[in-house]
């Protein structure tokens, strides 16, 4: 069977799996000792007393804790575009917060910042990107190449080695164990081939330029930490690879140097734009699992893997949809999946090789019209973790359907396995 063989069924988008050890099988319900998952009640975080939004308003939830156990939703209320109204006419997100575990939220009081990465030694990190710039292209060297796949063909890419100083600095704020203030410091990464992102449609004399896409960071048990990664990426002669790769950049110096570390998925002749949105977690077993969306209207993937992620395994198909997924693992030993578009879905594993426990948390027949499908997941015990959504039909007072930011806090209990 050929490369492009594989990806030959169509489905509606994407999320596979592989494990670097071990067998995975395909996504069943245990018929014995299966997981116990109990979905709360629906919880309010903000509604919009709109009633409609361009498509990006009151979308894209993410949640976090602060550095005073607070938590923290936030989401996006400017138009979802790569054009320079994403930059000339941007508007800060939505940000609400709770004292009380997400029964309760009230607008994010002034100051206060997320915990960041905390590394094995106790230093906490957060790898800050440059903001999206709009910069006029006789400022910029000329794009190195067009990938396959752009944002509705106008994306070009640049050689980072040409881009003018300054614009691209990217920053690391960190804070050593026990002080209550964290410095803001300039870091370096050390990826000549990760190609700077530009929209940058004929005819215009700006470009926004947007660097790569940062997802998240992942702290390692030898105080390492790797940054997850997506773009389009540049050969060795200084041409544009055709679609998008997935990979991370590992530092050892508490953030102030980030290397290229490896490729996490990849494949030149995907019939779609690739792998993008990457998101991973570090299971207690020690195994890095990373799930992936591919776009359009075939499958994409799950990955697991080890060594810190310097090499990863072949994709296998896993579910036939899915958009940010996002992966967290549990104290208790469940790893949670959570991937949308169309609705909101939760998948769970105990071992690492088979899910179960399928849970539909916004159900929608027809994609993008009752939920973005992106989601945040973060734990708030044990076995317990909140999930955080938009739902564009949430009913308020007056029954009027609004668009509307949610969180339910969801349990998950793992009976013994015979």
């Amino acid at each position: 069977m050929t490369r492009r063989e594989r990806w030959s069924i169509p489905v509606l988008a994407a999320l596979t799996m592989l494990l670097a050890r071990g067998d995975w099988s395909a996504c069943a319900a245990r018929k014995e000792n299966p997981l116990v998952v109990t979905l709360g009640p629906k919880v309010v975080v903000a509604q919009s007393e709109e009633e409609k939004h361009p498509w990006g308003g009151w979308q894209f939830p993410s949640i976090t804790r602060l550095d005073s156990g607070r938590l923290r939703v936030s989401f996006s209320q400017t138009l979802d575009s790569a054009s320079l109204n994403t930059v000339r006419k941007h508007y800060p997100p939505g940000r609400y917060d709770s004292d009380e575990g997400g029964r309760t939220w009230q607008p994010a009081r002034a100051g206060g910042s997320d915990g960041g990465c905390r590394l094995a030694n106790g230093t906490a990190i957060r790898l800050q990107s440059p903001p999206a710039q709009d910069i006029p292209r006789v400022q910029l060297p000329s794009p190195a190449g067009q990938p396959d796949h752009g944002y509705h063909g106008v994306y070009l890419m640049r050689d980072p080695r040409q881009m003018p100083p300054g614009p691209g600095q990217w920053h690391v704020w960190r804070r050593a164990p026990g002080s209550e203030t964290g410095e803001h410091l300039p870091a370096t990464l050390d990826d000549p081939d990760g190609g700077v992102l530009c929209y940058d449609p004929p005819g215009n004399d700006h470009a926004v330029v947007r660097w790569q896409m940062l997802m998240q960071l992942v702290a390692l048990p030898d105080n390492s930490a790797l940054a997850v990664f997506y773009n389009f990426r540049l050969n060795p002669d200084r041409t544009v690879r055709p679609k998008w790769k997935s990979y991370c950049l590992r530092t050892t110096d508490e953030g102030r140097t980030w290397r290229f570390h490896g490729i996490v998925a990849c494949d030149d002749h995907h019939p779609l734009a690739g792998f993008s949105e990457p998101y991973v977690t570090l299971r207690r077993d020690g195994v890095l699992l990373a799930a992936l969306r591919t776009e359009c209207a075939k499958s994409g993937p799950l990955y697991a893997a080890q060594s810190r992620g310097r090499t990863w395994s072949e994709p296998a198909p896993m579910h036939p949809f899915g958009v940010l997924p996002r992966i967290l693992s549990l104290e208790n030993g469940v790893t949670v999946l959570s991937f949308g578009r169309p609705g909101v879905h939760l998948l769970f594993t105990r071992d690492g090789t088979k899910w179960e426990g399928l849970n539909t948390v916004i159900a929608e027949e027809k994609k993008q019209t009752r939920t973005s499908g992106y989601m945040g997941l973060i734990a708030v015990g044990t076995d317990r973790f909140l999930i955080t959504d938009d739902q564009f039909d949430c009913p308020n007072e007056e029954g009027q359907p609004r668009k509307t930011i949610l969180v339910r806090e969801v349990q998950v209990s793992a009976t013994p396995q015979r």
